[in-house]
């Protein structure tokens, strides 16, 4: 059985419009970005992406991976002895995510169109999952 606990994520693609998700850091301006310069002191702790660079780089869709077996849990706020204590949060989070990830995929649409770019259109669309509350624990329940 695998588990997996999730606090705040953002859920991207890691390739989008033809170009991985790092080289849009750079059009965007997201690596020349200072702390300073953020929306709101908080913005500093704000997560980044879940994608992985294995094997040229690969989406993490855990909807995918409620699917497939993988137990998704809430943030994990503390141990009590042997008792691992999960917040009940984790449909927030994923919709937190969804709209990160929504947020994200306009910002970088706006931008082509405003510089004129051509870009592939998405062609990388996610596949509707079922819910993934359905294949995790139920809170107060053990594993």
């Amino acid at each position: 059985m695998f588990i997996f606990p999730l606090a705040v994520i953002v859920d991207y693609l890691r390739r989008y419009r033809g170009h991985d998700f790092a080289w849009w850091g750079g059009p965007l301006g997201s690596w020349e970005q200072s702390v300073d310069t953020l929306p709101s002191p908080q913005a500093k702790n704000d997560p980044g992406p879940l994608l992985t660079p294995a094997n040229g780089g690969h989406d993490v869709d855990l909807r995918r991976m409620a699917a497939d077996g993988v137990t998704l849990l809430g943030r994990v706020q503390g141990i009590a002895g042997s008792i691992l204590i999960i917040a009940d949060d984790l449909q927030k989070n994923l919709a937190d995510g969804d709209l990160r990830f929504t947020d994200y995929k306009k910002l970088v649409d706006e931008y082509v169109s405003k510089a004129g770019l051509t870009c592939p259109e998405e062609t990388s669309s996610r596949q509707e999952w079922p819910n993934p509350m359905k294949f995790c624990v139920r809170y107060g329940k053990s594993i």
